[in-house]
């Protein structure tokens, strides 16, 4: 299904075992499948805004930053339910969620991007507005916020404790 898209290349990013990298040399027939290796974060850029779909089949992740970051590019995202991915998108608006032991499920979403590029496009862009909400500011001042709500509460026994924890 995927593999019949002429114009279609799958660029893969970070570091892989030797396994996948040899199943990847069996598999590549063409120019197709490009793998970059580790890539400098300068250099993201330049891949995310080659790209139409930002996957990350993970089967075990926490949150990963590079949802976010893809996001900002204007990237949709088709991430497994194991990514951290549901914290960060609604499924079907930004992009998808997939259970993570969904292959074929993952092959379809990919070839239902490639028929349907007006509304990959449209879930970008919902993510890129989505993505703004997750900045270092953001999340200090809801951290900060939160150190308030704490210092606040009247558990202190000793008051004088509380003034030394506030003017930390």
């Amino acid at each position: 299904m995927i593999s019949k898209k002429k114009d279609a290349e799958l660029h893969i990013v970070g570091p892989l075992d030797e396994q996948m990298k040899e199943y990847l040399k069996q598999r590549k027939k063409n120019e197709t499948i490009i793998w970059h290796g580790g890539v400098a974060h300068e250099k993201l850029a330049s891949l995310y805004q080659q790209a139409s779909l930002f996957v990350l089949p993970s089967l075990q992740e926490g949150l990963a930053m590079v949802l976010i970051e893809a996001m900002a590019s204007g990237l949709p995202l088709l991430a497994t339910n194991r990514t951290g991915a549901e914290d960060i998108i609604i499924d079907a608006q930004q992009g998808f969620i997939i259970d993570s032991s969904n292959s074929n499920l993952l092959a379809e979403k990919i070839a239902w991007g490639f028929e349907n590029q007006d509304e990959l496009f449209e879930m970008g862009q919902k993510g890129a507005i989505q993505a703004k909400k997750y900045t270092w500011d953001l999340y200090g001042d809801a951290v900060t916020k939160k150190y308030e709500e704490i210092l606040n509460q009247s558990f202190y026994e000793n008051e004088s404790r509380k003034e030394r924890w506030k003017s930390v």
